[in-house]
């Protein structure tokens, strides 16, 4: 049983990342591609033939006479040299996996990609060769997702080789002298503007830029590689040359792959020689036979062997990510505000064998896991979102998560700090008689004995959007707007997912409160009110609420969270200064009505795995619910019977 929930875990999770992706794919235009991977052929030949006279007039002796010149430490130097190398090689495809969403666990993506890239940089046609090789040892991908990697590792590849080989230029080369010096110098400045318009958030069409960490990763990924392959091949090159001869390998390293010869065989050779004009061309090329050895045909025979080894059922992703605005059901322990993936901003993560979620949502520099799943342990989704955001550049970071989650989180070295509290009921136990509901008792009878009324919406039955739109407009209005990011927002299409109250006098809607729900519990997530609302309104509709889950059979109900700057007790000199300059808004208003219905309170958390990851994920944050982008546009088509009815 438990094999065949992870066989069709696994499945879905191939389809759902990957069907709007692998649509586009299908249409690859093939014929373009082997023409592409033609003009590699043609300028072999026309390299060849042009090269045929200096190649005959070299003396094979003199070429063998360098191969064995390479002592026995050397070539050890160099074998390690290699094993660096593509250690960082594999980066590439990690990072484009990520990006990509692929259901394929980080590490066996290093793995394909390493040895599809020493495979596809011997046998050369790097983008064919390539894919075969990641489709034969990820064939959960299918065809169309392999080209996807392949392409997008060989971008990330050139963008870090353009910027590190252009730094190198400048820095031991010949610097801005002629054109290659002009072009390093234009490569490092449009790179810096890329930079700063990340930081900055500035788009280019309409598009948000990759993250700046992302960027910076490329370009260090890139500097370990390259300068261990050069450093490769400095240990093959006769004792005497020094840093001069960087320039020279890393523009014939680019221009060999770039030519999609096998080995960039002939293409390296001819722009490495000539960019060392004052060396014998024989011990170039000899010193260039044996780290093509150690370079490319040992690593080659080990990724060949890995293909043909390693392939097969490829076991369950340790994380499933859903499409966004997609709320999957049948989790056993996932929090009801999941539900705010409906809003179609954020997406459902959950761990292995779907026991397990939160809610991933995006800040321009942070992955954040929202919420917080009872039964949720730190290795089984904050470790593998920790590794996913890290290979797509940016920082991983929880937010409003408990005090078991932040227990975990700072034993495994994060930064943990204390945001506020969630006011949490237990309908079965919850009553209004008692001394200590004696004033949550006066406020409802005021609203009953002003003529209130109030009634739940009745699931598939439409909602009175038009009147709540009002309400809803009236409220945002006299706040300067709605909140968002980790609240909801008013839109008929994400209410209808909802249990929802309604507040009326006289006939006339006055306000409404929303609540996320399970089986297992319900989150209050709207509350919104017009002109007119009786004395009353928000407690009596929060305490029909409480009843209607009492009878639902719901064990929790949450009046979700109170921030920490409303609680004389919150430690640290950030919310005593929060406090001293009233920086919490109506947080102490709202701590007011929840504490009326007399709540058990529980801490939550925001964690990072650094205090600079944690000061920035709080920075954006904080900007995110105060100044939330607009929704999505698919959110306002119907998407429920009650939103097609409205």
């Amino acid at each position: 049983m438990r094999r065949q929930h992870e066989t069709q875990f696994h499945k879905a999770q191939v389809h759902e990342a990957g069907e709007d992706r692998t649509a586009v794919m299908a249409g690859l235009p093939l014929r373009r591609i082997a023409l592409q991977q033609l003009l590699p052929v043609a300028a072999l030949v026309v390299l060849f033939a042009a090269l045929s006279g200096r190649a005959r007039a070299l003396d094979p002796a003199a070429l063998w006479q360098a191969v064995a010149a390479v002592a026995g430490t050397d070539w050890m130097a160099a074998v390690a040299a290699t094993a660096v190398s593509f250690w960082a090689v594999a980066r590439y495809d990690r990072m484009a996996h990520a990006l990509l969403d692929t259901p394929v666990a980080p590490c066996r993506a290093g793995t394909a990609g390493a040895a599809a890239i020493a495979v596809a940089q011997t046998l050369g046609f790097g983008l064919v060769t390539g894919t075969l090789v990641r489709w034969r040892m990820l064939p959960e991908l299918g065809l169309a997702r392999a080209f996807a990697i392949t392409s997008l590792a060989s971008a990330l590849f050139l963008s870090g080789w353009a910027v590190v080989t252009a730094a190198v230029w400048l820095a031991v080369g010949p610097g801005l002298a002629g054109a290659p010096g002009i072009a390093a110098a234009a490569v490092l400045a449009l790179f810096a503007a890329l930079g700063i318009a990340s930081v900055t958030g500035r788009r280019v069409a309409g598009r948000r830029l990759p993250p700046a960490l992302l960027l910076a990763r490329i370009v260090a990924v890139a500097a370990v590689d390259l300068g261990a392959a050069a450093l490769a091949l400095w240990w093959c090159l006769p004792s005497g040359l020094g840093p001069e001869v960087a320039p020279a390998i890393l523009t014939a390293f680019g221009a060999g792959l770039v030519s999609g010869t096998p080995a960039g065989l002939g293409t390296f050779e001819a722009v490495f020689v000539s960019m060392l004009p004052d060396q014998p061309a024989e011990t170039l090329i000899g010193a260039v036979l044996a780290w093509r050895a150690v370079y490319f045909a040992l690593p080659a025979l080990i990724g060949a062997a890995a293909a043909l080894l390693m392939p097969g059922a490829a076991p369950a992703a340790g994380l499933r990510l859903h499409p966004r605005g997609a709320l999957p059901g049948g989790l056993r322990h996932a929090p009801a505000e999941l539900g705010l993936a409906r809003q179609g901003e954020h997406r459902v993560v959950e761990c292995r064998l779907g026991t397990r979620a939160w809610l991933l949502a995006e800040t321009p520099s942070c992955d954040v896991a929202m919420f917080d799943a009872s039964a949720c342990a730190f290795d089984a989704l904050a470790r593998p979102l920790a590794a996913r955001a890290r290979d797509r550049g940016r920082v991983p970071a929880l937010y409003r998560v408990g005090p078991r989650v932040a227990v975990q989180a700072r034993a495994a070295g994060w930064s943990v700090m204390l945001l506020g509290a969630e006011a949490v009921i237990r309908p079965a136990d919850f009553t209004l008689q008692g001394p200590a509901q004696s004033g949550l008792r006066r406020k409802i009878a005021k609203a009953t004995k002003a003529g209130l009324a109030i009634s739940r919406a009745a699931p598939g039955q439409p909602l009175p959007a038009a009147e709540m739109a009002e309400v809803a407009a009236h409220w945002a209005g006299a706040r300067g707007g709605e909140r968002g990011f980790s609240t909801g927002r008013f839109c008929p299409a994400y209410l209808a997912g909802h249990e929802v109250f309604l507040a009326r006098l006289d006939g006339r809607l006055v306000g409404f409160a929303s609540f996320h729900a399970t089986a297992r519990e319900w989150t209050l997530d709207l509350m919104r009110f017009g002109e007119g609302l009786p004395d009353g309104t928000m407690q009596a509709l929060v305490a029909e609420a409480i009843a209607a889950a009492r009878a639902a059979g719901a064990a929790r109900l949450s009046l979700a969270a109170v921030s920490a700057a409303a609680d004389p007790q919150a430690p640290g000199p950030l919310w005593a200064a929060v406090r001293r300059f009233n920086l919490g808004g109506d947080s102490a208003g709202l701590v007011q009505f929840k504490r009326a219905f007399s709540p058990a309170w529980e801490q939550r958390y925001i964690a990072a795995p650094h205090a600079a990851a944690l000061t920035l994920a709080a920075v954006e944050i904080a900007g995110a619910v105060a100044r939330p982008a607009p929704l999505p546009a698919p959110l306002h088509a119907p998407s429920h019977p009650r939103a097609e009815a409205a």
